[in-house]
């Protein structure tokens, strides 16, 4: 599983690997967490992927779970939205 940190802070929102790289071959899913508080991560349409569920705190860190992926070189497109904080709008790279 690819970990993807999700930074919420001063009304901007950033993930540490930008774009988000996994694997088919691998079966990767990507968790992302943050400890800055609830987001979603929304996949734009046209993307043909579910979005994931809400962001849950468990042990004081927000956290959810999107894959495994199975489209190679596919490139998604995806929001991380918070209440209060402006919309990013970074890309998941899948390859093989």
């Amino acid at each position: 599983m690819l970990d993807a940190t999700v930074t919420i802070r001063s009304k901007k929102i950033s993930v540490d690997k930008n774009p988000v790289q996994v694997s088919v071959s691998k079966g990767e899913q990507v968790h992302w967490k943050s400890t800055g508080g609830a987001f979603e991560i929304v996949f734009k349409p046209g993307s043909d992927w579910p979005d994931p569920p809400p962001a849950r705190q468990a042990g004081g860190v927000w956290q959810t779970h999107s894959g495994p992926f199975n489209k190679p070189n596919t490139k998604l497109q995806y929001n991380v939205t918070a209440s209060g904080f402006d919309i990013l709008d970074p890309d998941v790279d899948i390859i093989p």
